[in-house]
């Protein structure tokens, strides 16, 4: 369990400015579980970040914590989690349709203002958190948003057997579209 009062995390201050600070461990707020992080993965966007002190059109506006790939252990429980790095307000337009990945409203960890996984402990919204089964290690559950991003590639992409496609980028996504 969370005993200590303090955390160590890893800060973006700038383009290619990483540092380790010492940090409140959070509170979860009512709707929250607080992980205690054991897997994070570096994707291309947390990439960008580093580089660019951004990516697209969001720019760092104050030091951030990175990383939305990630698997923990809810704090005072052996359950482990992977955890969607999506929180929908589930109320707009996109959410009601089904559509949540479009969400107005959502918050993200590790971009904008909602600080990522790249911390020793973090609160983050109970039902976006999934029991992981014995079979899968905590990289394992790190490396299902990007495969859950595959799949949705794969899924709009109306992929059927026998028809020849491209995959442009073997990153982590492409590898797990092509598999």
């Amino acid at each position: 369990t969370a005993q200590m009062n303090t955390m160590r995390v890893a800060r973006l201050h700038g383009q290619g400015d990483v540092r380790l600070h010492d940090e409140p461990i959070p509170s979860p707020r009512m709707d929250e579980s607080l992980v205690r992080v054991t897997a994070v993965g570096i994707c291309g966007s947390d990439v960008h970040w580093f580089a660019d002190a951004g990516i697209g059109d969001a720019r760092l506006e104050r030091p951030l914590i990175l990383g939305h790939e990630f698997a923990g252990v809810i704090d005072g429980t052996n359950q482990r989690v992977a955890v969607d790095p999506l929180i929908a307000c589930g109320e707009c337009e996109p959410c009601r349709e089904g559509n949540p990945n479009l969400c107005v409203a959502q918050h993200f960890a590790g971009h904008g203002a909602d600080d990522g996984a790249l911390r020793e402990w973090m609160s983050w919204n109970t039902r976006c958190q999934f029991a992981l089964p014995d079979a899968l290690s905590d990289e394992d559950g790190a490396m299902l948003e990007p495969l859950g991003v595959a799949i949705h590639a794969v899924d709009l992409a109306r992929v059927r057997p026998g028809i020849t496609v491209g995959v442009y980028g073997c990153g982590a996504i492409g590898l797990l579209t092509i598999q």
